[in-house]
């Protein structure tokens, strides 16, 4: 009685370690039931790997953080070219004011004509519309003849008005004129020009106050004896502005 008292005291301890062991891993114990081959090394049952789905590569996205030039209107726009007519250039000299002082429409006898065969545009005045200075021929071919240079300020609606004497150019005594800003203070300046030799006449420089009056600007530099042009521009040739 005594051996079977401690028989089921084994039993009984047994069944506890076993009920354990299922709790403890929830899985029979006869699945970790250890098989031996014949080197004695242990196999162990291996262990189901769960294999999801394979993951998916997705398209790249851009990002590009540059923004599109934005469309901006040309600078030029497309015109479409005027077709001319017979009366596509009209004549408004009288209208204009141009003929003050140098036109006669009616007279009682042939007078000698001043001629004014250059012509420069330049805006004197610095109002935005380009005025006309018409060169007297000069000296005039034809004997007691003065010569005159005739200035003409842009009224901005087709007119001119006879701006002559104002502008200190009337009787300056050169063959032509040329103009640009020589003093850097934003109007337009006159050169005087010689292309005969006259004298001791030589070439001027004339400067503009900025309303279209011209003042002689004396040892300008250009004031050689002997050098004659028939004309004359300005350039920047030195690159200095």
């Amino acid at each position: 009685m005594k051996r079977l008292a401690q028989l089921i005291c084994l039993l009984a301890v047994f069944a506890s370690l076993h009920l354990w062991g299922m709790s403890c891993t929830g899985t029979p114990s006869s699945e970790k039931t250890q098989q031996q081959d014949g080197g004695g090394v242990e196999k162990r049952p291996e262990k189901a790997v769960e294999v999801g789905p394979e993951p998916t590569q997705e398209a790249p996205v851009e990002t590009n953080t540059e923004k599109a030039p934005e469309k901006t209107a040309p600078l030029c726009q497309k015109v479409d070219p005027v077709k001319p007519t017979k009366d596509f250039f009209v004549d408004i000299s009288r209208q204009s004011g141009i003929q003050d002082g140098n036109f006669l429409r009616t007279f009682s006898k042939k007078v000698p004509i001043n001629d004014h065969s250059r012509l420069a545009f330049a805006d004197i005045n610095g109002d935005g519309f380009d005025d006309i200075v018409a060169h007297s021929l000069y000296p005039n071919a034809q004997a007691g003849i003065p010569f005159q240079h005739l200035v003409f300020i842009n009224n901005g609606d087709g007119t001119f008005k006879n701006f002559s004497d104002e502008s200190g150019l009337r009787n300056v005594q050169a063959a032509f004129f040329a103009f640009a800003d020589i003093d850097n203070d934003g109007d337009q300046d006159c050169f005087a020009g010689l292309d005969i030799p006259l004298g001791n006449n030589t070439n001027q420089i004339y400067l503009n106050d900025g309303k279209g009056h011209f003042t002689r600007k004396a040892n300008a530099g250009v004031e050689v004896a002997n050098l004659f042009a028939a004309n004359a521009v300005f350039a920047d040739f030195n690159n200095d502005g």
